[in-house]
């Protein structure tokens, strides 16, 4: 006969642990159709400098000017599933290799050291940062890999916290969930809010450089003109008509 038990498991909180912090972070409503249009940030830390190329059908377009070296960050407005090479920059590499590159798979060409490269491709998910570490290997982090560690720590802690009172006390599922999200609940909450105040400073930093760079391009008469947004047409006092092109639609623009 098996008797049976109604004290929670180590395995038990574990799947519960998960559970609960799926349920809190995630929700249906926040699912939403998302450009393709994807901001990406590309910081070389491999050592050496690098060149990184977009290969657009087979062409590979520059997209460094001359050189990414390291430690420095090259900001691109890309989209879901360009790709790019990463290619170390050989510095001091003898002449001969530079006029014959397919020479570099050769064995008799031992001076000859083939650059090392990676290739990236653009994701669907936010704020996506690709380190590139040493001999370019490539490291990815994004909006997903955030929430997982976010979502792991969380995990981590309270599932630390409820296997001290369950080994102290009888714990029932029940209890043991209730437990879980008692602990789990301010942490999302804390998490949310720090992100909702990281967005909101961002958002300030835009406005604040878009109202500077506007102001900026009225002043500054040896600029082009750019083609209107809009026209439109008002009349004087004299009854006199005038053409108006709206250039600027923006807040910051409007008097």
């Amino acid at each position: 006969q098996i008797k049976a038990s109604n004290k929670a498991t180590p395995t038990m909180i574990s799947t519960i642990s998960l559970l609960a912090v799926v349920l809190l972070i995630f929700s249906p409503d926040t699912a939403s159709e998302q450009p393709v249009s994807r901001p990406i940030q590309i910081k070389n830390e491999s050592g050496k400098p690098t060149e990184i190329y977009w290969v657009n059908s087979g062409q590979m377009v520059k997209q460094t000017s001359p050189l990414l070296v390291n430690g420095q960050t090259l900001e691109l407005n890309s989209y879901v599933n360009h790709t790019f090479l990463v290619k170390e920059f050989l510095v001091g590499e003898p002449e001969e290799c530079k006029a014959d590159p397919l020479n570099y798979k050769s064995p008799t060409r031992s001076r000859c050291k083939p650059p090392s490269e990676a290739y990236i491709t653009v994701n669907d998910n936010d704020d996506q940062v690709i380190h590139i570490l040493k001999d370019m290997e490539i490291e990815t982090e994004d909006s997903q890999s955030k929430a997982h560690d976010i979502a792991v720590s969380i995990t981590l802690a309270c599932q630390e916290m409820i296997t001290k009172q369950t080994s102290a006390t009888m714990m029932d599922p029940s209890q043991v969930l209730n437990a879980f999200v008692d602990c789990a609940q301010p942490l999302v909450v804390n998490e949310l809010h720090e992100a909702h105040k990281e967005s909101k400073e961002q958002a300030k930093m835009r406005m604040d450089l878009g109202s500077q760079w506007e102001e900026y391009s009225c002043k500054d008469m040896d600029l082009p003109t750019t083609a209107p947004k809009s026209t439109h047409y008002w009349q004087d006092d004299d009854g006199k008509e005038h053409e108006v092109g709206v250039l600027l639609d923006r807040d910051e623009a409007k008097i």
